[in-house]
């Protein structure tokens, strides 16, 4: 009997396996991997308070984000409702709340086999595993430098991939006062599209004020949570001003509240072995590597026979 629930245990293991990478094989294109490193964080506007001093930042761990923000028809899928005001598959999902995004995170982390990043509850709170493999919510610093281009920024620009917000971004001016079909306007140097316009986006990070220009490695926000806490939202929205769009702009609001305009985008924590497959992948190929050596040789065959 006992041998038999061990070998029903490593059944149940090994189909777990299967559906996570299956899913993550179907998924994966959806995503891009940021890699981990230092960037200058937040904006010199001392009139605007929600606004953090330029200070040196630190992610040690690469992490992969989903190109676009969650639509109306991937949330329906995992949580089996909609509780959008602007309709349509393709469109971002709107009116969703921390709790809400939280939650959807942890039941498509199920349904597809992955390890939950988040334990709790609306009640007492939750926290985040963040070497869990499955879905989850951003770190605001992780947002910040995902929408500056990761180490691939090289701009500098106040919008994510411009400084023409039209060119990338949904907003006031625009959008018709509506959201829009996400991957619509241009990507930024990394491949991802709407951080800036269309829909707000949840992040991890309880709300605070980040007044030290001192350097910091991994910041989370503050650790102590309440019921007063608010967490942050990134990016704004389809009817914000140009100034509320910037990759530098922050906003904050109550767990709870599901307002229109409020969405999400998931990332997940990159493996030791999706970035040894990453680097593996940039490589040149041996062929590709042999094609000049015989270029060479053809060339010094036609010199002689000449």
């Amino acid at each position: 009997m006992k041998k038999h629930l061990i070998q029903l245990g490593a059944l149940c293991m090994t189909l777990t396996l299967a559906l996570a990478s299956t899913a993550w094989a179907q998924n994966k294109d959806d995503f891009v991997l940021v890699e981990g490193g230092t960037f200058t964080m937040g904006h010199e506007e001392p009139h605007q308070i929600k606004y953090m001093l330029p200070h040196e930042v630190t992610l040690t761990e690469s992490f992969y984000m989903c190109i676009h923000e969650v639509t109306n028809k991937e949330y329906e899928e995992v949580m089996k409702k909609n509780p959008s005001k602007f309709k349509g598959d393709n469109r971002p999902v709107d009116q969703i709340s921390w709790y809400d995004a939280i939650e959807y995170c942890v039941q498509r982390s199920l349904n597809e086999g992955l390890t939950p990043c988040y334990k709790g509850s609306r009640k007492n709170g939750y926290t985040c595993d963040f070497s869990a493999n499955g879905y989850r919510l951003p770190t605001e610093a992780e947002w910040e430098y995902a929408a500056r281009g990761g180490k691939k920024d090289a701009l500098d620009t106040d919008y994510s991939g411009s400084d023409d917000i039209d060119r990338v971004a949904w907003y006031e001016d625009n959008s018709g006062n509506k959201t829009h079909n996400v991957m619509t306007k241009a990507p930024n140097e990394l491949g991802i599209y709407d951080m800036c316009g269309n829909v707000k986006e949840w992040c991890w990070d309880a709300w605070e004020r980040l007044d030290d220009p001192s350097s910091v490695t991994n910041p989370t926000g503050r650790s102590k949570i309440d019921k007063d806490t608010f967490f942050i939202l990134r990016g704004g929205e389809y009817d914000d001003e140009p100034e509320y769009c910037t990759v530098f702009d922050r906003s904050d609001d109550a767990p709870n509240r599901d307002v229109i305009g409020y969405g999400l985008r998931v990332v997940r924590t990159a493996s030791k072995a999706d970035l040894e497959a990453a680097q593996e992948a940039e490589k040149p190929s041996e062929a590709k590597k042999a094609r000049p050596a015989l270029k060479n040789k053809r060339a010094q065959g036609r010199a002689k026979r000449k």
